[in-house]
């Protein structure tokens, strides 16, 4: 563990309290995050601090004080390259998640942890602290954004995804560019192979755009497309005492994400319904599980 004892105590960061049981999270997800750029290195893989953990690196030079996670940013033919080796790099206390719970993006987790998702309380799988590994696909720029395969694309991101409500829309009377036939086609496959087709549209396109983005960010959360460009090249920046890949251009990349993003406000986490825990296994707070409290079943 590189990080010193120090790290671990207790602090106030922009006014703001970070408890050791916070710090102790902190520690582990950089165990992570220091693994999955090991392996990058290792095959020439480039990636970047994306989201919050990029606006925390280039404002506070590590975690945002009330922020709780990693992410992580790779181009479409880079992540599918990793997806690729990450089963055998990461051994426990590791493990790679590709398309958790049907979402298109991937996780690593480290075992002996608790990231449990309220909803996924009496599911069996690793549900241990993790960093997010965001692939980014060609997108259109905002004006264009009725253009044929980008609106496939983002029908195909929803149709994977969330298929309810996908139906609910046709139902409200939005006109689907995919025909009758091939979404009936995609219902009947599996969640997991419906992200394959999509995922297999979204790399035989690559280079079709000079914009980018999380495709299921820009439709679902309002994220505007970045320029390619931006990322064109890559410098380190400090995050935690350790330097890490971002892209040069990070205050086009942070104005478009968040505007004027030197005023700090405080919030909750998007991760707030998520039960964390640094010191004990995540079974134990599923159904049936020691820590397990009805209170989060309701």
């Amino acid at each position: 563990m590189r990080l010193k004892e120090d790290f671990f105590r207790e602090e106030v960061r922009c006014d703001y309290l970070i408890n050791s049981k916070m710090k102790r999270i902190w520690g582990k997800e950089l165990e992570i995050l220091d693994k999955f750029d090991e392996v990058c290195q290792k095959y020439g893989l480039r990636y970047f601090l994306a989201y919050g953990t990029l606006l925390g690196a280039v404002r506070h030079g590590g975690f945002i004080p009330w922020d709780n996670d990693i992410d992580v940013a790779m181009f479409r033919d880079e992540y599918e390259k990793f997806s690729e080796i990450a089963e055998k790099e990461f051994k426990d206390p590791f493990e790679f998640q590709k398309n958790f719970f049907n979402l298109a993006f991937g996780k690593i987790r480290i075992k002996g942890t608790t990231a449990v998702e309220v909803p996924y309380l009496d599911d069996k799988i690793n549900q241990g602290l993790y960093i997010d590994i965001f692939p980014l696909d060609d997108v259109p720029k905002e004006e264009n954004c009725n253009e044929s395969y980008f609106q496939i694309e983002k029908e195909l991101a929803i149709l994977a995804q969330h298929p309810d409500i996908y139906i609910d829309q046709i139902r409200q009377g939005f006109e689907a560019t995919l025909t009758s036939q091939i979404i009936v086609d995609l219902l009947r496959l599996s969640p997991k192979d419906r992200i394959k087709e999509y995922e297999d549209f979204c790399l035989k396109n690559v280079g079709s755009s000079k914009w980018c983005g999380y495709i299921h960010g820009v439709a679902f959360a309002n994220k505007k497309p970045l320029k390619k460009e931006w990322f064109d090249t890559i410098i380190y920046l400090p995050f935690e005492g350790k330097e890490y890949p971002v892209p040069l251009d990070y205050d086009n990349v942070l104005k478009s994400l968040y505007g004027d993003y030197s005023k700090m406000i405080q919030g909750l986490s998007e991760h707030e319904k998520i039960i964390m825990d640094p010191d004990n296994s995540y079974d134990n707070y599923l159904v049936g599980g020691e820590f397990f409290d009805e209170k989060f079943w309701r």
